[in-house]
């Protein structure tokens, strides 16, 4: 189980990066990957020095999940707002995530911040 926190960034799979840029992805659901150590603000920073777009979306999404843990609930609320994203988005961040405990599960309010990454010179539609 991957531990999902707030400021995590996801790519979606085969997001196409500037050279030189790596990032440490693990693999977590429905074509996405939790982004290691890095947040949005450094990566949006790292993406800019090399020339190309790091464009933030809209206000967000917020969607609640449950599970039988915290980390099974933010799974559950995350998968959930990934889907309503936009195919031109190709970048998310786990923005805020609110966690209620009750005695026989958990329930998580999570946002997520769409992102778009870029090569210069190219327009994104997602906004």
């Amino acid at each position: 189980m991957h531990t999902i926190a707030q400021s995590q960034m996801l790519l979606r799979a085969r997001t196409e990066l500037p050279d030189g840029l790596k990032v440490a992805t693990e693999e977590f659901q429905d074509n996405w990957s939790l982004v290691r150590s890095v947040n949005a603000l450094r990566m949006g920073k790292q993406i800019i020095m090399r020339g190309w777009i790091f464009v933030s979306g809209a206000d967000g999404l917020r969607r609640s999940g449950v599970g039988d843990t915290s980390q099974e609930a933010i799974g559950s609320a995350l998968k959930l707002a990934l889907r309503r994203l936009s195919p031109q988005v190709n970048a998310a961040e786990v923005a805020h995530i609110e966690l209620t405990e009750y005695p026989w599960f958990f329930l998580a309010r999570v946002k997520v911040l769409p992102y778009c990454i870029h090569k210069s010179g190219v327009s994104p539609n997602f906004l």
